[in-house]
């Protein structure tokens, strides 16, 4: 395989910010023995589950409902209303004006939206990452899950893991997280910390996860405000003392600029990686596979093959700036063969060498 020339200079004081290849990322991860933490976005998960822009404009008409006839107003259209909205508001605002308007219901309001066409065949899906993830996190080199996401679909891959796998050996004991606990972990227990909160596909007790939900406003301020919250100290340990690798997070959230910046000014970590594919493949990939509505609302005009080298510039300094390094693959199919090569290197054999 091709190593750039100057990578053995990169393994002493790591790549510090810059766009890498896969080969120069996967000789890395075998060259540094530090535990590896997966920090991951809803783009892991299959087409089928709404993203969270979607739901959140699901949720806006219900909560428009609610509230205008509590208050006797009559309306008219209301994409017009979500439209008008939509120019003068953030997301955080409109999410808001939905946890204040559906009070108690709004949990599972939430949960119903994200799993309303949700199956288990859908982790078969080819552009899913969780199956692969899952993969991974049978390596006790990976020493933790960092998710931005409510949903439970690594977790139901790593339930259904023994039976993939047989009688070549047991799944690996894992632990859901979505509120402090002081209880220590198990040796080779994988602790998987949902940030954000946390909203399992059967889930019969949703009133008593409602305070540990991340969507409003309200709520992002709660965890800006707070400093020292158990899901802000979780992540800045990790990102201090792990390899990181982000996957399915578009790395757009507020607090999360705000703890890399905190990260890289304080600590530095060489070691944080983040891995997309370029956007023209995901755009040709929601025309195919989703339906109108989806389209709508990710239906973005694709970079054109002249305009990748600069559109990959352009996003390399914006992840510089924060101390990431860049992996840009071509499509989902390149990063599912990255993720296996990851997970056949953390077995102990791979492409990248003896």
């Amino acid at each position: 395989m091709r190593v750039t020339k100057d990578f053995d200079e990169y393994c002493d004081k790591g790549f510090s910010g810059r766009e890498i290849n896969s080969e120069d990322f996967l000789t890395r991860i075998r060259t540094i023995k530090k535990p590896i933490t997966l920090f991951l976005g809803a783009g892991i998960n299959p087409s089928g589950l709404p993203r969270w822009s979607e739901m959140l404009g699901k949720l806006l008409k219900k909560a428009l409902v609610t509230y205008l006839g509590s208050k006797g107003c009559s309306f008219g259209n209301l994409d017009e209303i979500v439209a008008w909205m939509d120019d003068r508001l953030t997301v955080y605002d409109k999410a808001n004006i939905i946890s204040t308007a559906l009070k108690s219901r709004y949990s599972a309001l939430v949960h119903d939206g994200l799993y309303s066409s949700y199956t288990p065949s859908m982790l078969d899906d080819g552009e899913c990452y969780v199956k692969p993830l899952s993969e991974l996190c049978q390596s006790n080199r990976v020493g933790a899950v960092i998710t931005y996401n409510w949903d439970d679909l690594l977790e139901q891959c790593l339930r259904g893991y023994c039976k993939k796998r047989g009688s070549r050996r047991s799944g690996r004991r894992y632990r859901t997280i979505y509120r402090e606990e002081r209880e220590s972990l198990a040796y080779g227990e994988l602790p998987i910390y949902h940030v954000h909160g946390y909203l399992p596909w059967v889930s019969p007790m949703l009133s008593s996860l409602d305070q540990d939900i991340v969507f409003s406003l309200e709520e992002y301020h709660r965890f800006i405000r707070e400093h020292h919250t158990w899901q802000v100290s979780t992540q800045l340990y990790h990102l201090q003392q792990s390899i990181c690798i982000f996957l399915g997070a578009s790395l757009t959230d507020i607090n999360m600029l705000r703890l890399l910046s905190t990260n890289k000014e304080y600590c530095d970590n060489p070691d944080i990686y983040q891995i997309m594919a370029l956007e023209n493949d995901i755009v040709q990939y929601n025309r195919k596979h989703l339906s109108e509505d989806y389209i709508m609302v990710y239906d973005r005009k694709p970079v054109t093959e002249d305009n990748k080298t600069a559109c990959k510039e352009i996003l390399g300094q914006h992840f510089r700036s924060v101390g990431i390094n860049l992996i840009t693959e071509n499509t989902f199919k390149d990063i599912k063969e990255l993720l296996e090569n990851l997970a056949e290197i953390l077995d102990g054999g791979g492409k990248n060498g003896k």
